[in-house]
This record gives structure tokens, sequence and C-alpha cells, in this order.
């Protein structure tokens, strides 16, 4: 070992990189206390060794071609000291690397990838701004988990996307800074696709196209942060709770980035230190690793009468339909969430392109992919889910019908396909359940609809008819006033007629062989006819109040279906 390489040395430049790595300013903890105190400083050896070679790529003030070289240099000071032999400022990160057996390829990538910053200004496609991370960010993650021991392909894949979506954060949040530097890592094809410009290196374009581009890039933003979840499971307690931090940290640029809409491009999001508390304080808690969420969470705290009705299913099947429920509610969350069409077709879009994906088991949502093999365990027909997304695509396109046919089409499609999807996981004996799914489903979507007949026409919808506001002699324009009148209330009644109408034909077509096997249908029909029996003791006024019900009558409705005196033949589970 040479005299460069003596421990003291080695010493001395371990404290050094200490040193850079608590005084630096970044969104995430830096070898923190969260840290074990043994590999603390290893880590703080690559932070150094990456924080040194960006901060001569980033200066501005110096020739390219100098700085080129100065990178070279570094290099080679690095591919020397690997090699035994002395070099500057080299001792701690090389002693790292052959302490964990780190590959020199990866240090390699991230010399590429500051080279790289000095030449190229700006990215034509998203897939060439992915090269660039994969080589500026990437490497970090993968010398860590080598540092913690942690060596297999999952996690590495898990790593990649959280490093990923920490690298485009810090584009968001340095839009601003970038442009001063000529850098522009909004690709130029998504500028195009928003009808925005540049001038020079700064953005320019309408206002809500410019929120339409930031919008768009902070959501995919966020999809590389929820496929990185899985990797929280897979790493040691103490470096779970570092990336958890940083997980978290990203994550509130993201919002800070997003609260600031289109004043991004002139001020750059910063944490202080409440948020640095937040970051660590959330970061003792768990993140949901099943695609961001839970399923089971998702259909608790939706407050949906399904979930009273889940509660009577066997463990097996109980969790079968928390993922169904979950690909339902987070597919009508995008058709509700936000107020740009434009975003919300994009995202159904890729929501579609990733169920068709996740068919073949490799969609970038874990969600999709469990639900994929929720549907072969219990031969669900995946047509199914394709049918659910077109009629949440009815909903961007269409804000009026004009028949019942027509919005019967709506309903069977975000209705009745999630009771033909309930049905396989729940069990029949009689080819009949199919159409009890499909009148049932028919019946509680008419319920909604009557029941939030105000609130869908605050949001521009109405469901109702056209040929039935004619047929009471009822306006739109009167709908939107809410005017309550002798002729809005025989409306209501046909409505609520026609759906009690639905409720009856299902109970006539469910089997008495198949009563027990679809007690969770049979509580979800107790619970939504009982809405309605209440909109009709109201005299169909939806106006003044929305019809709920409680929790406890919720409960005793469940429990009166469950000990209802019908013969209870059991279906075995799939």
């Amino acid at each position: 070992m040479s005299v460069f390489h003596s421990n003291e040395n080695i010493d001395r430049d371990y404290r050094r990189c200490l040193k850079i790595a608590r005084g630096h300013y970044e969104n995430f903890p830096v070898a923190s206390l969260l840290v074990p105190a043994r590999l603390r400083h290893h880590v703080a050896a690559v932070y150094a060794f990456a924080r040194a070679a960006d901060d001569v790529a980033d200066e501005g003030k110096r020739a390219p071609e100098e700085r080129l070289r100065e990178l070279r240099a570094i290099r080679s000071d690095l591919d020397r000291a690997m090699a035994g032999e002395p070099a500057p400022r080299m001792a701690a990160v090389v002693d790292t690397a052959h302490t964990f057996g780190i590959p020199t390829s990866l240090f390699h990538d991230l010399l590429d990838a500051f080279s790289q910053d000095v030449h190229v200004k700006r990215y034509e496609t998203f897939s060439d701004l992915l090269e660039y991370c994969r080589k500026s960010a990437n490497p970090v993650g993968r010398i860590l988990l080598l540092i913690f021991g942690v060596d297999n392909e999952d996690a590495r894949k898990a790593s990649d996307d959280l490093c990923t979506g920490l690298q485009l954060a810090n584009f968001l949040q340095d839009i601003s800074v970038d442009a001063e530097k000529g850098r522009v890592y909004l690709p130029d094809e998504d500028l195009r696709k928003f009808h925005c410009a540049l001038d020079g290196s700064r953005v320019t374009g309408d206002p809500a196209d410019v929120r339409r581009l930031l919008q768009f890039e902070i959501d995919r933003t966020k999809e590389f942060f929820q496929r990185a979840t899985p990797l929280f499971s897979a790493l040691p307690f103490r470096l779970r709770l570092e990336i958890r931090a940083t997980w978290h940290g990203g994550m509130r640029i993201l919002k800070a980035s997003e609260e600031l809409r289109e004043r991004l491009l002139a001020e750059r999001p910063r944490l202080g230190w409440k948020d640095g508390a937040a970051v660590f304080s959330r970061a003792l808690l768990p993140v949901n690793t099943r695609d961001g969420e839970s399923a089971k969470r998702i259909t608790r705290t939706s407050r949906t009468n399904f979930y009273y009705s889940f509660r009577f299913l066997s463990s097996q099947k109980r969790d079968a339909i928390h993922t169904v429920y979950a690909f339902c509610r987070r597919t009508d969350d995008i058709v509700d969430e936000g107020d740009d069409p434009s975003v919300k077709h994009a995202r159904l879009k890729r929501w579609l392109e990733e169920l068709t994906r996740a068919t073949r088991g490799d969609s970038e949502f874990a969600l999709l992919n469990r639900l994929m093999v929720i549907a072969r365990r219990f031969r669900i027909p995946v047509e199914h889910f394709f049918e659910l997304i077109r009629g949440m695509e009815m909903d961007l396109r269409n804000s009026r019908y004009d028949t019942f046919d027509e919005l019967k089409e709506y309903c069977y499609k975000v209705a009745s396909t999630v009771g033909l999807m309930c049905s396989e996981i729940f069990g029949y004996r009689k080819e009949s359940a199919r159409q009890y799914a499909i009148d049932l489903g028919i019946a509680l979507q008419l319920t909604n609809i009557v029941r939030d007949v105000k609130h869908d026409a605050e949001q521009g919808r109405i469901y109702i008819p056209r040929e039935d506001f004619a047929a009471f002699g009822y306006s739109e324009e009167e709908l939107l006033r809410c005017e309550y009148n002798e002729s809005f209330r025989r409306l209501m009644q046909f409505e609520c007629n026609r759906a009690r109408d639905y409720y009856l034909r299902a109970r006539r077509s469910l089997a008495l062989e198949d009563r027990a096997s679809f007690l969770a249908a049979r509580i979800m029909d107790r619970i939504y006819f009982h809405i309605l029996e209440r909109i009709e003791k109201k005299n169909y006024d939806v106006f003044t109040e929305k019809i709920t019900i409680s929790t406890p009558k919720k409960i005793w409705l469940a429990l009166s279906e469950w000990f209802s005196p019908a013969p209870r033949v059991e279906v075995a589970d799939a």
C-alpha cells in the first residue's frame, strides 16, 4: 500500500468527506444519524466524490473544455487510486469501493453524466432524459445498496426508480437555476405536446399550457416515487429510515413545486426546517408498498358503503375484493381529480396502457400486477377491467345523456362490470348470478345518480337523460339553479322507481343456492336500497342536504342481512 493509502491519509480524507456531506444543502438526508456510525463515513465518501465532480460540471464561469479536462483528470485519479497508486482526495472513496466491492463502472457513469452536463443543454425525448438519469442518479442508489449489503435485482430496480424520481424532482425544483446556466431538462417533445416553446433557455407559452406542462412533469415524476416503494421492505432497518426520509423529501419538493404552478419557472422551491422535521418524523412511519397505497386502506378510508359488506367475506376473498376495489377507486380518481381534461385523458390513457402491460405481468404499477394475479386466481375475465376504464372515458367525453339506453350503457361499464368482477370472487352455481350482478350494478349506480344530482351538476355533469327532463317539464337550467318544484319531484320519483325496478329484477335473478355466497352483494343492495327509501321519504328533496346513512345504521343493515332466515349454502373458495 502506498503512503497515500495509509490509514492516516484514509482517515483524514473520510473526515473531509463527512464535513462536505454535513455542510452542503440537499433536499434529502446525506450520511445522517439514521445511517449506522460504522457506515456513515462510507456514505459521505461517495457523496463527496459525486458532489466534487458535479460542482466542476456546474462551474459556469469556466470554459467548457477546461471543465471537461478537469473531469477527465478526476476520472484518471480515480482509476489510478483504484489500481493502488497515489491520487489526491481519492483515498476515502477508493477505500469504500474496495471494502464493499463497488464496480468502478458506477463511478464512471457518474463522471460521464457530469461531462454530459457540460456540453448537452437540451433533451429531445423523455427517453433521452431517462438515459441521462441512468448515469447521473441511479449509480448512487446502487452504490448505497452495496454499502448496506443489499444485492438483488428487485431492490436495484426499485432503487433506480427512486433515484430517477429524485433527479426529475431536482430538475423541476431547479428550472429557474438551470435556465441561468442555459440548461433545459424539460424534453422538447413535452414542450411541443403542450404548445410551449423556448426563448433561449426560458420556457414560454400560454399560462394555462405552461401549468399543464408542469403538472404533467410532476405527475410523471410522482409515478417513479410510487414505483420505488417496494424498496423499503428490502432494506435493513436503519437504511430503510434513511431512504424513507429521502422519499418524503423528494415528494415534499414535488408538492412545493406543484403549489408554485407556473411561478416555478422563475422561483425555486426550498424546504425549510419545518419541512425537514416533517420528513424525519414521517420516515418513522411506513410508506405503503403496494403501488404507494394499501388496497385495504383505500377501501376503508374511502368511507364507502361497500366496506361494510366486505367484512363478511373469507380472508382470501376479502383480500381479492380489496384489490379490485382499489383498482376501481384509482380509476375513478383519475377522472375526478384535477380540472384539466387533457391531463385526465393522458392519465387514463396511461392507466389503460399499464393495465395492458399488467396482463403480461410487467406493469410499472404493483396494484395492476396484483390485480391480474387475482383475475387469474378467480378466473375473472380481464375484459371487465378494460370495460370499466372505457366507462370512465365516457365520463370525460360526455357530460349529458340523451336517452336512458345511453345512460344504461354507462351504468353497465362503471358499475355492472364491478359486480361481474366480484361475482367471480364470491363464487356462484347458477348463471343467473351474472344477471343479478348486472342489474344490481345498474340499480346502485342509478341510486348514486339520484342522490348526487346536485353535486354532479355543480361539477358540470348531468346524468339524468334529456328525454326524462322533457317528459316531466323540468329543465337543466332549473337543476343548475337547484329549483325544487313539482316537476322536479315527479322527475325524481320516476328515476327512483326506475332504480327500484332494477333492485327487484336483481333480486329475482339471484338463485337460492347463491344467496349465501352473495351475502356481500346483498348487503350492498340493502344499504343502497335504504338510501333510495330515505330519498323517497324526503319527498325527493336532494338539494337541501346529501342523503347519508350513519355508520351504526350501516352495521345494523349488514347484520340484519347476515341473520336473514334464508338457507345458507357455502361455495368453496377458488
